[in-house]
């Protein structure tokens, strides 16, 4: 988690715009990898994937924290990943995987540390 924290760190430091942000921008000018997007989600498939059939749901509002969404994101969210695990499944024979969900780490601000 931290290297990927890092690496966002750096690329906004280079570019002053959020990693995460430009890669949903990037994927909906595309539209090559999409699988699924919603008002509040895109899925997608990730350029440079490291695993087969790996998808990522991003939410379409800068946030770096589940605690943050809307219950209706929160609704969004969880029709988004059981579809997305249901045509895994139908596509793929239901397959053994692994769910990962990356929320912010800590939210209170150190010196010497990045605030989410």
């Amino acid at each position: 988690m931290k290297e990927k924290l890092d690496g966002a760190k750096s690329y906004f430091d280079y570019k002053e715009r959020c990693l995460f942000c430009d890669m949903i921008r990037q994927e909906l000018t595309d539209a090559a990898r999409i699988v699924e997007e919603s008002r509040h989600f895109l899925v997608f498939a990730p350029f440079a994937a490291r695993f087969p059939f790996e998808v990522w749901i991003y939410p379409k509002r800068h946030a770096c924290a589940y605690v943050d969404i809307t219950k209706e994101e929160i609704m969004d969210f969880s029709r988004r990943s059981a579809n997305t695990l249901k045509r895994l499944g139908i596509a793929l024979k239901n397959p053994s995987y692994n769910y990962i969900l990356y929320t912010a780490p800590n939210r209170i601000p150190r010196s010497g540390h990045w605030h989410t």
